[in-house]
């Protein structure tokens, strides 16, 4: 799952890096956490990442755009849309920790009317309609979680079934990363 800054960046990733280390030290991150990794000198993404126990946390730069992500590793007992729901709260609040953070005040800010929601597992959900039908209540129930009662679009990425499944979920109403969580 992935929240987009607002406008091209203003800031450079390895910015985040001792951002991320003083994560670790306050515990900011709920869970173990392992390490910092920063790619952003090769052609890899994500760019920069927070390896946790649990999940990974990734700050990356796409057509210009700042985002940060947050992909679940290990099962968890709940549902789809509880996972979903529990992880874009925890990505919304600390989207709002780096928007708060000294050296990027002013310089970050994420959108909250736009969610990118990514499956790695491509056997449980191979990129096809059928998976899209079967997500569709669960994505209806994030955007409910994240915005309320409004109008969403959910929308496909791309529909080869080499590629991951991967939608965009975007709130008819404009808000910011902060209002969600």
């Amino acid at each position: 799952m992935e929240i987009v800054a607002e406008g091209p960046s203003r800031v450079g990733l390895r910015e985040f890096v001792p951002i991320l280390h003083r994560w670790i030290q306050r515990g900011v991150v709920e869970g173990p956490l392992v390490d910092v990794v920063d790619y952003s000198h090769v052609g890899c993404r994500p760019r920069v990442l927070l390896v946790a126990f649990d999940a990974n946390y990734s700050l990356d730069l796409a057509d210009g755009l700042l985002s940060f992500g947050w992909c679940r590793k290990r099962p968890n007992g709940l549902s789809l849309e509880e996972t979903l729901i529990r992880g874009a709260k925890m990505l919304v609040a600390l989207c709002a920790e780096l928007e708060a953070e000294p050296e990027l005040r002013d310089r970050v800010r994420f959108a909250g009317d736009v969610v990118r929601v990514v499956s790695n597992d491509r056997l449980l959900a191979p990129n096809r309609e059928s998976t899209e039908r079967l997500w569709r209540p669960s994505l209806q129930g994030l955007a409910r979680s994240l915005w309320g009662e409004c109008e969403v679009e959910i929308e496909a990425e791309c529909a080869d079934p080499r590629e991951r499944f991967s939608v965009v979920l975007r709130s008819r109403e404009r808000s910011t990363a902060a209002v969600g969580g």
